[in-house]
């Protein structure tokens, strides 16, 4: 009689159609070995099943079939990611034109040139054709590639716009720092130390009532990140929220002369650039997190302010102007 249905041999044949391509080897020698075991009787005590290939070939062939089946995964994989690069040059044309959902947003994209001598680029990975010399705030008009991961940006400085690499770029919208106090702050990645230099606020979270501060690199601040944290803006003492001001706008501000919405103009960099510009209801609307987190004035901010200018030591310097972060609390 043959052997029994119930000993499940016949599935094997099932299991092997699952295999995949390229472990055509493979199902080949065990379909034969297969052929042979199911032709084997239960009178055959005697015999055994015969099988066309000796026992270190069949092996062989096992383990030739894998490795053929994982290579071919691989390969399948690194030819995934070539067809989506292909893909997003063939369908998505390199942008000449501003992206308004950037320079039109209530809040314009910014960024901060992290290093000296940044190459730019007419093309994204194209060759070289300006050097910008020294670090510095700019526009970002555009993002490479649309989908996916950013490489690179686009960016004007004066009248000249380029592709940088994105590692060369920390986008930052506003002026908001905060200088992390002596005993540190919390994040959802540990305790932030503090006596370092001020982080920069990229990103505001008004639902989630957080804020998303920049760890810099012990040996460069301004220079290289370290990693991105998030932070409660209610652990965050209001007095350690600061805003980057250069000194004429400092300036602007003992003299007197700031609007009632100095705090908003300072954090979007707008209190003597346009200074008689309307701010879009929803710039402040972003801001307001932040802005409702710090509260009312400090009565003698203007006096603070005073003795800032007269020792006026920048926190960073960009393209020769110094920065310095102040007590976003002594603005009116």
């Amino acid at each position: 009689m043959p052997i029994a249905a119930d000993r499940r041999l016949p599935d094997c044949a099932t299991d092997l159609d699952r295999l995949p391509r390229g472990a055509g080897i493979m199902k080949k020698t065990w379909r034969s070995a297969l052929a042979s075991a199911l032709s084997f009787q239960d009178d055959d005590t005697t015999m055994l099943p015969h099988v066309p290939y000796p026992l270190p070939t069949l092996l062989a062939v096992t383990v030739l079939g894998t490795a053929t089946v994982l290579g071919a995964n691989h390969i399948q994989h690194v030819w995934d990611q070539l067809k989506h690069k292909v893909e997003v040059v063939m369908t998505d044309q390199v942008p000449t034109e501003a992206d308004p959902a950037l320079v039109k947003a209530p809040v314009p994209r910014k960024g901060l040139l992290l290093r000296d001598d940044v190459p730019a680029t007419e093309r994204p990975d194209g060759g070289a054709v300006v050097t910008i010399g020294l670090r510095r705030i700019v526009e970002v008009l555009n993002v490479w590639p649309p989908r996916g991961e950013t490489t690179h940006y686009r960016i004007q400085v004066g009248k000249n716009t380029g592709w940088v690499k994105a590692d060369d770029v920390l986008i930052w919208d506003t002026r908001l720092v905060v200088r992390v106090p002596g005993a540190g702050l919390p994040s959802h990645d540990g305790t932030i130390a503090g006596g370092g230099p001020p982080l920069p606020i990229t990103a505001i979270d008004a639902q989630a009532g957080t804020v998303t501060l920049v760890e810099w690199d012990p040996q460069g601040p301004w220079r290289a990140m370290k990693r991105r944290l998030t932070v409660k803006l209610a652990d965050v003492p209001a007095g350690s929220i600061e805003v980057f001001l250069v000194r004429a706008e400092l300036l602007t501000l003992i003299g007197r002369q700031a609007p009632a919405d100095a705090r908003a103009r300072a954090a979007l960099g707008r209190l003597v650039l346009e200074a008689g510009s309307e701010l879009d209801p929803k710039a402040i609307e972003h801001l307001a997190p932040v802005l409702d987190r710090v509260g009312t004035a400090d009565g003698e901010g203007a006096l603070k302010l005073t003795k800032v200018n007269e020792d006026w030591r920048p926190d960073a310097s960009w393209n020769t102007q110094g920065f310095r972060g102040v007590p976003l609390s002594w603005l009116p």
